[in-house]
């Protein structure tokens, strides 16, 4: 797919920043076709995870919340990666004080700038994801198989995120098995 080919030239730069799975990851904010989603991009391992943001448009602080509530869902429940670092380049959205005052209750270190770059790594991956659901005739459900197939996608020259994140490296990332086994096909799928 021509979306996520724009998404993986980023790999090369991303990785320069990032030496370990889960120490530096973009957390985005994408508002398309009156739905909002959650983007969040580990800059070392290339793993993408996109999730839908239920909340009522009505009220902020309720997606807020679930915005807090996805955070600790990845970066507490299940990976446990108190070492990363959460950060995004593609400026201010209303729902980033959700994002600051997470890391600042977990102890994350973020960076939020209040400008940003015409080009930056989020901008393109977030254009990446609008690219992806017109691919996919907008359905949320065809986006979600064609990030699991981008995970386990590997090559010679690349190996796949998922081998990166949960394998090649996995003693940097603290695991808890008992997470690992009722999360699991909720990361990867």
């Amino acid at each position: 797919m021509d979306s996520l080919d724009l998404f993986l030239r980023l790999r090369a730069k991303c990785r320069a920043m990032s030496n370990r799975p889960l120490g530096l990851v973009a957390v985005d904010l994408l508002d398309h076709m009156n739905e909002s989603y959650i983007v969040m991009h580990d800059y070392h391992s290339a793993f993408l995870i996109v999730e839908r943001i239920n909340a009522s448009r009505n009220e902020i602080s309720n997606e807020g919340q679930e915005i807090k509530d996805l955070l600790s869902k990845y970066f507490i429940d299940i990976f446990d990666s108190k070492d990363t670092r959460l950060c995004s380049d593609a400026g201010q959205h209303r729902y980033t004080v959700y994002i600051k005052n997470f890391c600042s209750d977990h102890a994350f270190d973020s960076y939020f700038p209040e400008l940003v770059e015409e080009e930056s790594i989020s901008k393109i991956t977030l254009r990446a994801i609008v690219s992806l659901f017109k691919e996919c005739d907008e359905n949320f459900i065809e986006v979600q198989i064609a990030l699991g197939v981008l995970r386990e996608s590997g090559s010679k020259k690349h190996k796949s995120p998922a081998q990166i994140l949960f394998y090649e490296e996995k003693d940097l990332i603290v695991w808890d098995s008992d997470r690992y086994d009722k999360d699991f096909l909720e990361v990867t799928y």
